[in-house]
């Protein structure tokens, strides 16, 4: 019974061998530049790598990325100003950092729930965030002024819709 289960061990792996040695066959061969820059005496053999398809550098594409896969016009996709949709009642104010060369608040919202360091006069949502103070923000979008405190016990969200 071993003699059988070897045997066709045997002729599992030489069938292995045959379709391994014909699909290598398929495969190009080396350019002779190539093969005769090896090594005297090195019995290794370089496989080729796979081919761009073009040799062109990917700047050369640049206009092709540009223009959106999934629309039908492929035109660019042109954003407008960005506008808040909606007073920032679900922004929170989880952290601030001041130093001599900047200040910065930890704000919270739906889309970024870990929270983003954003500096005084960058924006987040479509707010700028005008002023930072030890312990509020000021966010202001158009018209509208929000206020944000560190610590809500000791204030209240304000909407003020003059300008400041």
């Amino acid at each position: 019974m071993q003699s059988v289960v070897l045997g066709t061990l045997c002729a599992v792996v030489v069938a292995l061998g045959v379709v391994n040695w014909w699909v290598m066959g398929l495969e190009p061969g080396l350019p002779s530049a190539v093969a005769s820059n090896a090594p005297a005496g090195v019995g290794a053999t370089l496989v080729p790598g796979p081919r761009p398809a073009d040799d062109r550098p990917l700047s050369d594409f640049a206009e092709i990325l540009r223009r959106p896969l999934f629309t039908s016009s492929r035109s660019p996709f042109e954003s407008g100003p960005a506008r808040p949709e909606s007073l920032p009642s679900d922004m929170r104010l989880t952290g601030i950092a001041i130093d001599a060369s900047k200040k910065q608040a930890l704000l919270r919202t739906p889309q970024q729930p870990q929270g983003r360091w954003v500096e005084e006069g960058d924006s987040i949502d479509g707010w700028l965030l005008r002023s930072i103070r030890n312990d509020a923000v000021v966010l202001v979008s158009g018209q509208q002024t929000r206020e944000l405190h560190l610590y809500p016990a000791q204030g209240h969200h304000q909407v003020n819709n003059n300008p400041l």
